[in-house]
């Protein structure tokens, strides 16, 4: 009998220290943020929801590499005090980190509907679906951001390796030109030029014609207007008044000319426009030619709304006018054809978009192309850190 109590009181010993040496783990140390973190947790056990200290604490945890406590404490916050859009986004940041990018691009999506036109969770969504290998999610996204805040820096070389995964070689060509035009002295320009001329070969996105356009401002008017031929020469090409404007990041077009044109817009990828009448939604396509005036570009990326303002079929923007060179001065404008590949105008030899300046009229300065990025964060997303 006392062999087996002994026995007995062995096994139990032996249950406890497997069960100590198996189950207990370290305590995560959180380096110098170790005070601030023990100091926000008490507090927050006394006021769960204050939603300043939540920040800080999750701020602390990502910053000492605690990405599961950061994630549990974002959904326990979540959970019990309602949306916080720092908190998702720290959550998100911290999935990244592990590499989770799906659920990385989950917590972004809240922040997303919420708030439709902010370009920062539509960048950091993208980048997640990037890496996720959802290519058709990453450009979307990324497109919507950059019409968001066509400024920014970043974005559009993101966006043209998106494109050129997809095989996208005009849609990639067409937003570098943009990223040069906006950033002539700051970018790299052979570099950038060497890859807009390598994707343009690559797609077929030729530039044909005359070598040079001119346009005269008419009198009484802040804006030149030119007639536009959209589609192949032929029976199939119609021709409209366009405004040109350099404010549109896109050719902009009515539905009523798709619809001339034969366009589809079924299963076509959709853009938010945030416009002065409201918020509007535009299909991309991409034309397999426009022409003005004898110059030609082939493959050009275009927008197509409902309606533009009263009188307004369409806008000439930059995927189209970044194929070429700009001079404008005493009321003309000329389009030439640049004599090095993948050359692009520099912003400040364009007629501005400003509305104090002759690019576009005020009837047209609501166009969904040419989204304010006034409304837009002053700076481009910052990168997100690889995991």
């Amino acid at each position: 009998m006392g062999g087996a109590i002994a026995l007995l009181a062995l096994g139990a010993i032996a249950f406890v220290t497997h069960r100590a040496t198996t189950s207990y783990e370290a305590p995560f140390d959180h380096g110098e943020h170790t005070n601030e973190i023990f100091k926000l947790d008490a507090a927050l056990k006394k006021e769960p929801c204050d939603r300043k200290k939540a920040e800080q604490l999750a701020g602390y945890l990502l910053d000492a590499g605690d990405n599961r406590a950061v994630i549990q404490r974002a959904a326990d916050f979540l959970a019990k005090c309602g949306q916080n859009s720092r908190l998702s986004t720290l959550s998100s940041q911290a999935h990244q980190n592990l590499g989770e990018w799906e659920q990385a691009a989950r917590d972004l999506t809240p922040l997303v509907e919420a708030e439709p036109f902010n370009p920062f969770h539509r960048a950091f969504r993208a980048r997640a679906y990037q890496q996720q290998g959802n290519l058709e999610a990453a450009a979307a996204d990324f497109n919507q951001a950059l019409l968001l805040y066509p400024k920014a820096f970043d974005l559009p070389t993101e966006l043209a390796t998106v494109y050129d995964k997809q095989g996208k070689h005009c849609e990639a060509a067409s937003v570098l030109r943009q990223l040069l035009f906006n950033h002539a002295a700051s970018a790299p320009a052979e570099a950038l030029q060497a890859r807009i001329a390598d994707h343009e070969q690559k797609g077929g996105c030729a530039t044909t014609g005359a070598k040079r356009a001119v346009f005269r401002m008419a009198q009484g008017r802040d804006y030149f207007q030119a007639q536009v031929r959209l589609g192949e020469a032929g029976p199939g090409e119609i021709t409209a008044p366009f405004i040109i404007d350099t404010g549109a990041s896109y050719v902009t077009f009515t539905r009523a000319l798709a619809d001339r044109l034969g366009l589809k817009l079924a299963g076509a990828q959709t853009v938010q426009l945030r416009t002065a009448n409201g918020q509007r939604t535009g299909y991309l396509t991409l034309l397999p030619a426009v022409a003005v005036e004898g110059l030609e570009a082939r493959k050009v990326p275009a927008v197509i709304v409902d309606e533009l303002s009263p009188g307004v079929d369409g806008l000439l923007g930059l995927s189209f006018l970044t194929r070429f060179e700009l001079r404008h001065a005493n009321r003309v404008l000329e389009l030439l054809v640049p004599s090095t590949p993948g050359a692009v105008p520099n912003a400040s030899a364009a007629p501005s978009a400003a509305p104090s300046s002759p690019s576009v009229p005020p009837s047209a300065s609501a166009a969904p192309a040419a989204a304010s990025p006034s409304a837009a964060p002053a700076a481009p997303p910052p990168p997100v850190p690889a995991p």
